[in-house]
């Protein structure tokens, strides 16, 4: 197969002398990926997006293997547009479809889908202003995050606010870094749970275990230097010790309620690809807490370990993505 793999660029700055000067690479994970697909037998080509680029791509490729999922802080949202752009050239590609993103790229649009669904998830308001008034009828602690960011992006264990002053300077503190609506939602203390789901079937779940010597103090939460700061005591401490359980500990009845419900969420939001869907279990109480579709797709991400836990090695994930590759429907 001739697959064309398209990927944005990442700038890093490197000091030089007295100055820092921009220097262009080329993410792990989509040199990971483009080695595993060469690996698999597949003719593969690179090429960092332009819309310009794109738009001269005609013919000769039998997919678009898309890593233009998005880069952080990216108030653009790059992905949408860009994807609106692949959907033109009527070539297969993988991941989901715009409309897709775009629905998920609001992080209150998702819950209101889930509640017509009668899928549980937290209370919930949208603040976009420091006078708006919190609704009387959330429960404290409560959970502040950006609306519009994914992968931990804003999230700090200050985000967890336990009364009226701390909620008022987090909302401010918020808003102002930020620059855009703020999501309140009532916190749940439980079981913390993340259940990859491809092409509608939701692979085993991968559960926070949140060590007490870490978390004791503090709330049990994913925040972004937990996830993604690398070489801090956080993320040393956490990230590769809190991922690690794969259906340990769980009941017949608590891994049927998650699996089901993660795969009815995913059905939900129009997913056809890959997604990863956020769970909370408290006691007997499923509530999803959020929807990633076209995921973090590494070979130690939640979903490459979860596959892996059953026999699904990483060329064949990728394999499953590649097959699931689908065009935009007419």
């Amino acid at each position: 197969m001739n697959i064309l793999a398209l990927y944005l660029k990442e700038v890093d700055y490197k000091k030089v002398g007295k100055k820092k000067v921009e220097v262009k690479r080329v993410n792990f994970t989509d040199k990971r990926i483009v080695k595993v697909l060469r690996s698999l037998g597949h003719s593969v080509d690179w090429m960092e997006y332009s819309k310009e680029r794109l738009s001269s791509v005609k013919d000769g490729y039998d997919l678009i293997f898309n890593l233009a999922d998005g880069l952080e802080n990216d108030n653009d949202f790059q992905e949408i547009p860009i994807l609106r752009q692949i959907e033109k050239l009527d070539i297969p590609y993988t991941g989901n479809s715009s409309k897709v993103i775009k629905d998920c790229y609001d992080k209150s649009n998702i819950k209101r889908t889930l509640i017509k669904k009668g899928i549980k998830t937290p209370k919930f308001q949208v603040i976009k202003n420091k006078k708006q008034k919190l609704d009387s009828s959330l429960r404290f602690p409560l959970i502040l995050k950006p609306l519009f960011t994914d992968g931990g992006v804003g999230i700090t264990d200050d985000s967890v606010v336990y009364n009226e002053i701390k909620f008022k300077r987090q909302l401010k503190k918020c808003l102002k870094e930020h620059a855009q609506p703020v999501l309140v939602e009532e916190y749940i203390d439980g079981r913390d749970f993340c259940v990859p789901v491809v092409g509608g079937r939701a692979f085993p779940a991968v559960e926070c275990t949140f060590s007490k010597r870490v978390f004791k103090n503090r709330p049990k939460i994913m925040t972004y230097d937990v996830k993604w700061a690398t070489g801090t005591k956080d993320y040393n401490l956490t990230y590769f010790n809190i991922r690690n359980k794969i259906q340990r500990n769980f009941s017949f009845e608590l891994k049927k309620s998650i699996t089901k419900t993660a795969e009815k969420a995913f059905k939900a939001m129009g997913c056809t690809a890959y997604a990863s869907v956020d769970i909370r279990a408290r006691g007997n109480e499923i509530f999803v807490i959020e929807i990633n579709p076209n995921c973090w797709i590494d070979k130690f991400s939640d979903s490459a370990k979860s596959a892996k836990s059953i026999g699904v090695s990483y060329n064949k994930f990728i394999e499953k993505i590649v097959k699931l590759s689908r065009t935009q429907e007419k």
